[in-house]
């Protein structure tokens, strides 16, 4: 159903709903030769042509074999920054979507300090977020980070609340208050 009006004539006339494809942000560490990327490299030559994808990369692939695969099917990727900083990634990372937004940030095997800032910093935009992780690995590398999570005042338990969707490709228990 459209949008039902009268314009200035009274005339009823109905405004048809817009439909754009989703426009969706991948995060990952590399694009090397491994699990969790050709995961996300096949994940995303499926998805070509019904979402607006691209793929931010944080840190150096050590294989371009899937950054061309990517390119040979027209789906954008891109390395963040050449620093190993967390704040620099993230603060490429809220420049680019203020520049290109994004429906959905998905997180695919990435840095836990990176997601953390970013989630914090995206707090109060209509971005849905989603992470992607092996199993436990999320939840070990957020327990090791507890400091961090003190120090920029955002803790797990704020970071999984304001997630709209997780993946476990194993099976793993949630940490507890989660």
């Amino acid at each position: 159903d459209g949008i039902r009006d009268r314009d200035v004539t009274g005339v009823q006339t109905c405004a048809l709903p817009i439909w754009r494809r989703p426009r969706v942000l991948f995060v990952t560490a590399n694009l090397n030769a491994g699990g969790a990327q050709r995961s996300l490299v096949n994940l995303a030559l499926e998805l070509v042509g019904r979402v607006d994808l691209r793929i931010a990369v944080t840190g150096e692939s050590s294989s371009d074999h899937f950054s061309r695969q990517l390119e040979t099917a027209g789906v954008a990727h891109f390395r963040i920054a050449a620093s190993r900083d967390c704040f620099d990634h993230a603060q490429v990372l809220l420049a680019h979507l203020a520049s290109s937004p994004a429906d959905w940030v998905c997180f695919w095997n990435v840095d836990a300090k990176i997601n953390l800032l970013l989630v914090k910093w995206l707090a109060s935009m209509p971005i849905k977020l989603a992470e992607v992780s092996p199993g436990a690995y999320l939840f070990d590398e957020l327990a090791v980070r507890r400091d961090f999570q003190h120090f920029i005042a955002f803790d797990e338990g704020e970071y999984f609340a304001r997630l709209d969707g997780m993946v476990n490709k194993y099976p793993a228990p949630l940490p507890p208050g989660i």
